[in-house]
């Protein structure tokens, strides 16, 4: 976790490592919350109402 790569501050992990490297380094969020807001974002375009339909159609975990 970098705290984001909007965060400015000099006390975390992405200011830190870019001093350490002294290079440009691009900080991005977290890829599975970036997968999450994306898939939540299509998912509320559809027509229908997808959470529920899954109990109709069965789900197992």
């Amino acid at each position: 976790m970098m705290g984001g790569s909007k965060q400015g501050g000099k006390n975390n992990v992405l200011h830190l490592f870019k001093e350490d490297v002294g290079s440009d380094v691009i900080g991005i969020g977290c890829v599975a919350h970036i997968i999450h807001n994306t898939a939540q974002a299509a998912v509320d375009q559809l027509p229908y109402d997808v959470e529920a339909m899954v109990p109709k159609y069965g789900y197992t975990f």
